[in-house]
């Protein structure tokens, strides 16, 4: 038995809202990097500004998308699929590009504190905020490593979740690898804030606009990913009474 349903689960108004926030912060990196990169902007603490206000909006009104909801009447099992498979990608290509660029960079010494970062701006300006990003810190390799691991599960699980042909019993399986990637993601995010308040933001540059940057940057995922997982829950128990009803018949009681 398939869940086409849950495959698509978003209405057109809400798909166009999360493309055109999607669409919004792309804009904003790819002005940040292409402009520093062409020299055509200077990396000064203005673009900074800009352009971490935008991805924190963005970051922040993506997911409440969800909540757009005049007239519209939808269940829970879809609502929780809808959550689900707009936080994936959208998590999943945080750490397949900022993060894995980062680590491949890193053994090769990419990650320098110069006054012109050129094309590595994106980077630079966040090792501004955490200089634990510029040099050679183990832990950092280690936690973007780990990160970059869970994307790629992220991502699979994305890939199968979006097939309208899925069987229930291959969806289940794809939903517990999600929920396995956004946990260690979580936790990832948990240790990398932990750390750094063992060591009382020893790391953390720029003053106090440094430390609400790197607050507000990050928390979000440690917020949303609780919701997500506990839509993937919602949809594992649908689907395992489904699966169930269909092999042994409804309950005789």
């Amino acid at each position: 038995m398939t869940s086409p349903g849950l495959a698509r689960p978003i209405p057109p108004r809400r798909l166009r809202y999360y493309a055109a926030v999607s669409g919004l912060l792309g804009l904003a990196f790819t002005v940040g990097v292409v402009g520093t990169a062409t020299h055509a902007l200077a990396p000064t603490r203005t673009l900074d500004v800009a352009v971490n206000i935008v991805t924190i909006l963005c970051t922040v009104l993506f997911p409440l998308g969800i909540l757009i909801t005049p007239g519209e009447q939808q269940s829970s099992e879809k609502r929780a699929a809808e959550l689900v498979l707009i936080w994936l990608p959208f998590t999943a290509a945080g750490q397949l590009s900022f993060e894995l660029i980062w680590l491949v960079g890193q053994p090769f010494g990419a990650w320098t504190d110069k006054a012109h970062p050129g094309w590595k701006w994106l980077w630079w300006q966040f090792a501004e905020t955490d200089r634990r990003y510029f040099g050679e810190n183990p832990f950092t390799f280690a936690m973007e490593l780990n990160a970059v691991v869970a994307g790629a599960l992220v991502a699979f699980a994305f890939a199968q979740l979006v097939r309208v042909d899925l069987e229930d019993s291959a969806r289940i399986r794809a939903l517990w690898i999600a929920f396995a990637g956004i946990t260690v993601l979580t936790f990832n995010t948990l240790l990398y804030f932990v750390s750094e308040l063992r060591d009382r933001l020893r790391d953390i540059g720029q003053g106090s606009y440094g430390v609400v940057k790197f607050v507000g940057l990050n928390v979000p995922y440690l917020i949303v990913p609780p919701l997500v997982m506990l839509a993937i829950v919602c949809q594992v128990n649908y689907l395992n009474q489904r699966v169930g009803v269909h092999r042994f018949g409804p309950s005789s009681e």
